[in-house]
């Protein structure tokens, strides 16, 4: 559903001119170190890792997003990308966090860790299943992305 997500994303940047450089392109795991390495590598302007969460806060409805502390920029994407997920998923906000994202601080680029939506539930699950509900999603991303990097006059993401 994530990889979904992920190239439906890229697909809408593309129409805007944005390189991206998604991790994985089939449904095959890539270990985190080998997305940081490559994000060290390729230096794009942001990073942002797309998950759908899963274990005991899983029950929660709704998106969040996590960034690492120290960066103003991460904090300030995150904001915009949590408000556009809210406002297409309908869905409550869980709200954003700062963590500590270990392998990702080597990175220069601002990260962001996104939640999409928990699948804790039937409900949620069947949610993220929706082909309509998953545009919403990377519409939201987009839209999220497009407001921060406006502010930059800058068109890379590694997704």
């Amino acid at each position: 559903m994530t990889l979904d997500v992920a190239l439906r994303l890229e697909s809408l940047l593309a129409q805007v001119g944005a390189k991206t450089l998604l991790t994985r392109r089939t449904d095959t795991a890539v270990p985190p170190e080998e997305r940081v390495r490559l994000a060290i590598r390729e230096a794009p302007d942001l990073v942002l890792s797309i998950h759908t969460d899963v274990g005991p806060a899983s029950t929660r409805p709704g998106p969040c997003c996590y960034y690492h502390a120290p960066s103003p920029a991460a904090r300030r994407l995150t904001g915009y990308l949590e408000e556009e997920l809210v406002a297409k998923s309908s869905l409550p906000d869980r709200g954003a966090a700062e963590i500590d994202l270990g392998l990702w601080t080597k990175v220069r680029a601002p990260v962001v860790l996104v939640e999409l939506a928990p699948i804790g539930s039937r409900l949620q699950e069947g949610l993220l299943r929706g082909w309509d509900f998953r545009q919403k999603l990377a519409q939201a991303l987009f839209n999220g992305l497009r407001r921060y990097l406006a502010e930059k006059n800058r068109l890379s993401c590694a997704i």
